[in-house]
């Protein structure tokens, strides 16, 4: 190939303002890319030509940002919450905005999701969730209580025996007494974080009961809800339409799709960084 029409120098003989569409057209298929892999949908269509009206996810996406981009933009009002409420557009209330979304609309959203999880979980895994959170670190352990966790050890039979359990029940006292005072369990998040400090500190040998709950109560919800959770995702990625998807792909659009807080976590241009350095280019992104 003539130097002249090599990429890199093509790439160079553009203009700042080229090179900046040129950006922006990678910035948005990155976008695309991402919002595909984060809802499990196909890339690919069965006819992607230009005349075909089911080009696939990825190029509708592209041309609906493309279509939507200025009017996105620009035609969006913000509400004032604290104008009156205007019903069906026209007909105006006694309310105000705030009023209406705040207590005739969240409210009766909350009510509902409280009736679902009334309806979804038993008064078994209720009361299980609740011992549970009482080995929470939050706010300098407020919500520890010996009493729920000595009821969440009766719920494992198998790993506690009646002596552990009144061995446990001083080991409670005494690990609630030095965590307190010890500043390295203090301003933490979740249970996984004090497991962790009591293998670092060592304490995990002087409070083995306790630190046996700790696992009890980490192993608990990655049985249950996350396990079901990684198989619904599968039954959606691995569609009748990406059935010949191979393992490597389907690993990767896997972990997008459940991991969604680490995907949001990656930047474009981390993404992009990434692919510069999977092998050689002739110019730089």
């Amino acid at each position: 190939m003539s130097q002249d029409r090599s990429i890199a120098v093509a790439f160079h003989k553009q203009t700042e303002k080229e090179k900046n569409e040129h950006r922006i057209r990678l910035d948005v298929s990155i976008k695309a890319y991402r919002f595909l892999l984060k809802n499990a949908l196909p890339f690919r269509g069965h006819d992607e030509s230009e005349m075909s009206i089911s080009k696939g996810m990825f190029l509708e996406t592209l041309a609906l940002i493309g279509d939507c981009n200025e009017d996105v933009a620009n035609g969006i009002k913000a509400l004032d919450m604290e104008d009156r409420y205007s019903k069906n557009g026209r007909q105006m209330t006694n309310i105000t905005n705030c009023h209406y979304y705040k207590f005739d609309i969240f409210n009766t959203v909350v009510d509902m999701q409280i009736q679902e999880f009334g309806d979804r979980f038993s008064e078994v895994s209720t009361e299980l969730l609740k011992n549970i959170a009482a080995l929470s670190p939050c706010d300098s352990f407020s919500q520890f209580n010996v009493s729920d966790l000595l009821k969440l050890s009766e719920l494992y039979p198998h790993d506690f025996s009646h002596m552990e359990r009144i061995a446990l029940e001083k080991q409670l006292n005494m690990y609630y007494l030095i965590v307190r005072q010890d500043e390295r369990f203090a301003n933490l998040s979740g249970i996984a974080e004090p497991a962790r400090l009591l293998v670092k500190t060592k304490k995990h040998q002087t409070y083995p009961l306790v630190y046996r709950l700790l696992k009890l109560a980490l192993v608990f919800p990655v049985a249950t809800a996350t396990v079901e959770r990684c198989f619904s995702s599968m039954k959606i990625v691995k569609s009748d339409l990406r059935n010949k998807i191979g393992d490597e792909v389907l690993n990767a659009a896997m972990i997008c799709t459940i991991e969604k807080e680490a995907l949001l976590a990656v930047s474009n241009d981390d993404v992009i960084t990434q692919f510069q350095k999977m092998k050689s280019h002739r110019t730089q992104l």
